[in-house]
């Protein structure tokens, strides 16, 4: 009887013991803290979706995982890896006591759910069995199971990606009153994403800025279920409201002067945003979070005495497409600011609220329906060049130790511009510029086309972008001296000797140089006909930058002069004047091209907006730039096919040209 009571015992025991090794949230055989650290991921947003940690963890390193929130479920495991067997041990970030272990739950693999009770950075910790360490290399996934319980606000942010790529380093901050970062959202790969905070009331602030290829970046943000604001990249101190914690509109509990912002929406409303900023360059004011296909809508302002600078944005980069597109407007209905939105710059305007004079035109302000500084429109004396100076909305400007003798000029019966200047620019690595610079103010991006007529040849003479005037700014250049030599300088730091290179390019004689998000491309032409690509630079400038035509001598003390014609500059605000033989388009009609199917394995698509007066030309070039091939297309035309199947896999762009309107750049990936 004595033996039969022993066999049953231990039995139970064993089978004990076995239940105890299987159970995923066993603790009986935790490892221990070694504090061997390979990098760190943030934590999962989407619940339900698992993904990849690293495929080359080793035993006994950890991975720390950042912004764990408490209450939310987390699922760590090493199943569907057979490298080794594993065990995985949960630490608070730096070590202590540990918080979750786990050993043998799919085969010899591992797998353990966590709900961390405090909001923080853990480690996450892989030893191969018995706790040991090795170099061999083990796969790590996470997956969100659930979140923790919203007693707040709901806030989703939903992401997209044109291309499809992720947003290529762009990350969206929520920040709240305080200054601190409450909610980060990115798409690290793939079209599309979804982040969820909980916020209490009150008033955030929303960035979205850090990486590249701004163009392809949109967003939506809802609350509690409703589309509260939306935009793009890149994006600054856009006021997010988060059940009612904001101010900033009008009302009838205005104290100060009753305003109103009058918009007349498109289809694609969700796409528009805008800020007032006062004298101080703070936000006074913003909306946004518009839905796709509503009416238009009228926004009360509430401002005190003084003047603003209104700032609307379009985040998919095709503007406002509607007659009008917004009126600022006094408590009497008096129109004191209008314009249309054009591109992803959008408009910026002044007008000033209370006690001051309001718009005149002699304010030095563009305001009211001026086309111009305080002239055209119902009420001002018309724009236009005047001969021997420089037409609105260009001005002379000498950069640097250029001396006295800086000469500047226009025809209005050639519409010919003269700059002659004798700063002595021609060494590089320099920190300052030395060039007689004729320039206007352009908002987002841009370009500038000229051809140069002459220049002496003591001299080059060429088209600039710089982010300001001063001698030691960001800048790029190409010059010409209208023999083989192109000069192409950039400044990528203000300060910063600058990087100068020559090419040798034929009958340089048209330049051009493009501005697109933090790119600035070069480009000549010997006949103005198609431009053929110089080189391209990542330099991220201010958002409103200056543009025009330089000329420099590189004999010190000689004067240089050129003289430059069919001049075009194309961005916000738009020229004032209009070049023989080229043709300013409608631009808040420009519409978006498109291109696919991408990825393409055979042939792509190019579809864009038709024009009967202006040809089409396309460039296909690599990634590095590259020219492959180029097109012209006729008037009308509005689609071509390209036949890409002999191109070897990779990233390739169609850059689409056309007399007087935005260059449009499309990206597209060629895989078999």
């Amino acid at each position: 009887m004595k033996k039969n009571n022993y066999t049953f015992l231990r039995a139970v025991a064993i089978i004990g013991i076995l239940l105890i090794g299987f159970s995923p949230l066993s603790l009986q055989a935790q490892c221990a803290y070694l504090g061997d650290q390979f990098l760190s991921s943030p934590a999962p947003t989407v619940v339900g979706e698992q993904v990849q940690l690293t495929t080359c963890l080793f035993g006994g390193e950890y991975r720390e995982m950042t912004g764990l929130q408490a209450g939310s479920t987390y699922r760590f495991e090493t199943c569907g890896d057979t490298d080794f067997d594993t065990q995985i041990t949960i630490f608070p970030a730096g070590g202590g006591a540990s918080v979750a272990f786990n050993d043998d739950f799919c085969g010899v693999q591992s797998s353990v759910d966590f709900t961390p009770s405090t909001t923080g950075d853990y480690d996450v910790q892989i030893n191969q069995f018995d706790c040991t360490t090795n170099s061999t290399c083990m796969t790590l996934w996470v997956t969100l199971v659930s979140g923790a319980p919203c007693d707040d606000n709901e806030v989703v942010i939903e992401m997209e990606d044109s291309f499809g790529d992720g947003w290529n380093g762009n990350v969206l901050d929520i920040v709240d009153e305080n200054g601190n970062i409450v909610e980060s959202a990115t798409i690290t790969t793939g079209s599309d994403g979804t982040a969820t905070a909980c916020l209490p009331d009150g008033c955030y602030t929303v960035n979205v800025d850090g990486g590249i290829f701004d163009s392809e970046v949109s967003w939506d943000i809802y609350v509690n279920g409703n589309l509260a604001l939306s935009g793009g990249a890149p994006e600054d101190g856009l006021e997010l409201d988060v059940n009612g914690g904001c101010g900033g509109g009008g009302g009838g509990d205005c104290t100060d002067n009753e305003l109103s912002l009058a918009l007349d929406l498109d289809f694609f409303a969700s796409e528009t945003s805008w800020e007032v900023y006062d004298e101080n360059n703070a936000i006074a004011a913003s909306g946004g979070g518009y839905i796709n296909g509503q009416p238009d809508v009228v926004e009360p302002l509430c401002l005190p005495d003084g003047c603003y600078d209104l700032f609307i944005y379009d985040a998919f980069g095709d503007g406002i497409f509607s007659d009008g597109d917004f009126e600022v407007l006094d408590a009497s209905n008096n129109v004191i600011a209008s314009g249309d939105v054009t591109g992803s710059g959008g408009f910026m305007t002044e007008f000033c609220a209370g006690d001051d004079d309001g718009p005149t035109c002699e304010d030095g302000m563009q305001n009211g329906d001026e086309e111009g500084v305080d002239c055209g429109g119902s009420y001002c004396p018309p724009c236009g060049p005047v001969e021997g100076e420089l037409p609105y909305p260009w001005h002379a400007s000498v950069v640097g130790p250029s001396g006295d003798c800086n000469d500047f000029g226009f025809d209005d019966a050639t519409y010919e511009f003269t700059v002659a200047g004798c700063g002595n620019n021609a060494f590089p690595g320099t920190t300052m510029d030395a060039v007689a610079f004729a320039n206007q103010t352009i908002c987002g991006d841009g370009e500038i086309t000229l051809k140069v007529e002459s220049i002496t040849n003591n001299g080059y003479a060429g088209v600039m972008i710089r982010e300001t005037e001063d001698a030691n700014s960001k800048q790029v250049s190409l010059f010409s001296n209208l023999t083989s030599s192109l000069r192409h300088e950039v400044r990528y730091m203000a300060g910063a000797n600058k990087v100068v290179q020559n090419f040798v390019k034929p009958a340089p004689y048209w330049l051009k140089l493009q501005r697109q998000g933090d790119w600035v491309f070069a480009y000549y032409s010997s006949t103005g006909m198609g431009y053929q690509y110089v080189h391209g630079v990542y330099i991220p400038m201010n958002y409103c930058i200056e543009i025009g035509m330089a000329t420099f001598s590189y004999l010190p003390g000689a004067v240089a002069t050129a003289t430059f014609s069919n001049v075009n500059v194309v961005g916000s605000p738009a020229p004032a004047m209009e070049t023989p033989g080229i043709e300013i388009a409608d631009m808040d009609r420009l519409q978006a091209a498109r291109l696919f199917p991408n990825p393409a394995q055979s042939n792509v698509t190019v579809e864009f907006a038709p024009n009967t007066e202006a040809s089409t030309y396309l460039t296909l070039r690599n990634e590095l730039g590259q020219v492959i091939e180029q097109r012209q297309l006729e008037p009308a035309a509005f689609r071509t096919e390209w036949a890409v199947e002999s191109l070897n896999n990779g990233v390739y762009f169609i850059e689409i040209n056309r007399d007087g309107e935005i260059p449009q750049v499309l990206r597209f990936v060629k895989a078999n």
